[in-house]
């Protein structure tokens, strides 16, 4: 009889025992990343966006020890996948990597439904440094020498990239602020702005310094000015930049051409926790810096605190010329 009571509750313990642990299983919280991370880009798959984005996910698996596969998601300048990440789901397995101005315009766009706080940022990872060119055979030998005569020829017309590009935002707010009254025209990408220059469509224009640098050193186009520190891209340090050429007045309201990642504002904690600290340690990486200086990049990492306070403000500095 014991014998017998003693077979059943083994019997039964194994059973048990059987059913919990996969069940068990399953309830058990998932180690984070347990499978690979897709980086949301708002570009074509091709070109500068795409190497940029390639480094920084060599970089992120690097340190989350999983893949990283960057998707492309072009369209409304940055809006598609911005919304993708808004709109997309909480676990951590998307990231976003996207210029102040794509967020902007997703924000602005959505008439309000789109605010700051709808993701939630992991930090500043790049500045963008762009330059302002003219062709090789132009008159204007120096920064100062254009200004004079934008100065004196009110509604001189400047390529860019495109409206709301973050180049033709930064320039329309130092035209703005200098009283150049200068006149944007937009282009698709740094190839027809250069094609512009070239074809005399237009004197002068605004394009990415890997595209400068290439034109310059073929001796095709002349760097008058860069937005950022040259020295910082590799250029000769004694070009001029907006810090160094602008009164301070003027230059203290620049609004920067810098990237952010972001995930879901749903996400939880512990794994936004993770993916800032890979940031962060990414952006220390020494090879991670080399590669995006090669690219006409600054690795300037800001952390997450920071750079929402800072995307906010932008967002408000951009909002005004957006909308005109």
């Amino acid at each position: 009889m014991l014998r017998r009571r003693f077979g059943k509750v083994v019997l039964v313990t194994m059973l048990f025992a059987f059913v919990c642990v996969p069940f068990g299983g399953s309830w058990a919280a998932e180690k984070y990343p347990s499978r690979y991370i897709t980086l949301v880009h708002g570009y074509p798959g091709a070109g500068m966006a795409e190497a940029n984005n390639q480094l920084i996910a060599k970089a992120l698996k690097k340190v989350l020890g999983v893949d990283v596969i960057v998707e492309g998601k072009a369209g409304g300048g940055g809006v598609v996948a911005t919304n993708s990440i808004i709109n997309g789901p909480s676990d951590g397995y998307a990231i976003g990597h996207q210029s102040f101005m794509s967020i902007v315009q997703t924000a602005l766009m959505s008439k309000g439904a789109v605010t700051m706080d709808s993701i939630r940022v992991l930090g500043q990872i790049q500045a963008i440094n762009q330059a302002l060119v003219v062709a090789a055979d132009a008159p204007w030998k120096t920064l100062q020498e254009f200004i004079d005569y934008a100065k004196k020829n009110p509604g001189v017309q400047y390529a860019n990239a495109g409206v709301g590009n973050s180049g033709q935002v930064r320039w329309e707010n130092i035209n703005r602020l200098t009283g150049l009254k200068m006149v944007g025209i937009p282009f698709r990408g740094d190839t027809e702005v250069i094609a512009a220059i070239l074809g005399k469509h237009s004197p002068i224009g605004i394009c990415g310094i890997p595209s400068a640098m290439a034109q310059a050193e073929a001796g095709k186009l002349r760097i008058l000015m860069t937005f950022e520190n040259p020295k910082m891209s590799g250029l000769d340090p004694t070009v001029p930049y907006i810090a160094s050429f602008f009164p301070k007045s003027i230059a203290e309201k620049d609004i920067e051409s810098v990237n952010f990642l972001f995930v879901n504002k749903k996400t939880p904690e512990e794994i936004v926790s993770v993916l800032e600290k890979a940031m962060e340690k990414a952006c220390k990486d020494p090879e991670f810096i080399a590669a995006n200086q090669k690219l006409g990049l600054m690795t300037l990492y800001l952390e997450p605190k920071a750079a929402t306070a800072k995307l906010k403000k932008m967002f408000e500095q951009a909002k005004g010329i957006v909308e005109e």
